[in-house]
């Protein structure tokens, strides 16, 4: 991961062992992270600078879940404030969609 992202080992244990989800399987660790973000204010800070770094940076070779699949991620899951959570995650996925529209319409203004 770059440096200065927090999606990084944490001492905690890891909840993805117990999960069936897929995306346990895909990502272990940012599945990990992606659950505390409703409950941990420093995760949801870096789910937001995920979001909008996400059409910035290479993430390629990280075992990272995509903003796509992130509303996914929140019905599959179960939460201790589902609303919180499907908002948090809903702003993040707005977020990630307009740095994409922006890098589209920034690519078409440039050919």
């Amino acid at each position: 991961m770059k440096a200065g992202r927090g999606w990084q080992a944490s001492l905690r244990p890891s909840r993805s062992a117990a999960c069936p989800c897929r995306f346990a399987a895909a990502a272990p660790m940012h599945h990990d992270q992606l659950l505390r973000a409703s409950t941990d204010v420093a995760m949801a800070l870096e789910l937001v600078e995920l979001a909008t770094s996400w059409d910035e940076i290479d993430y390629s070779a990280e075992a990272l879940i995509p903003p796509a699949d992130w509303p996914a991620f929140v019905s599959e899951h179960a939460w201790c404030n589902s609303e919180l959570a499907e908002r948090l995650f809903a702003v993040a996925v707005d977020m990630a969609r307009r740095g994409a529209a922006v890098a589209a319409f920034q690519g078409a203004r440039t050919t």
